[in-house]
């Protein structure tokens, strides 16, 4: 199972997806933040991905948010 976390242009823009018709599973919030993804994350892990493909940061900066708080965030993923 594939899973995009975070922008919704991620997954149309990933070039590395494997031909096999593998499940995915989408997990794309309107202006989320890099906080947000990350108290969503265990629920995504807990649907066993083989793959899982985050791409989050792009609101936090929109925001204003400090940069060490979108580094610590996705360090914790």
């Amino acid at each position: 199972m594939f899973v995009w976390f975070g922008h919704r242009g991620a997954a149309k823009h990933f070039h590395g997806r494997p031909a096999t018709g593998a499940a995915e599973l989408a997990d794309r919030v309107s202006g989320d933040t890099s906080a947000g993804g990350l108290e969503r994350l265990p629920w995504m892990l807990k649907q066993k991905p083989d793959v899982v493909v985050i791409a989050l940061g792009a609101n936090d900066g929109l925001r204003g948010l400090p940069v060490e708080a979108l580094e610590r965030n996705l360090a914790a993923t």
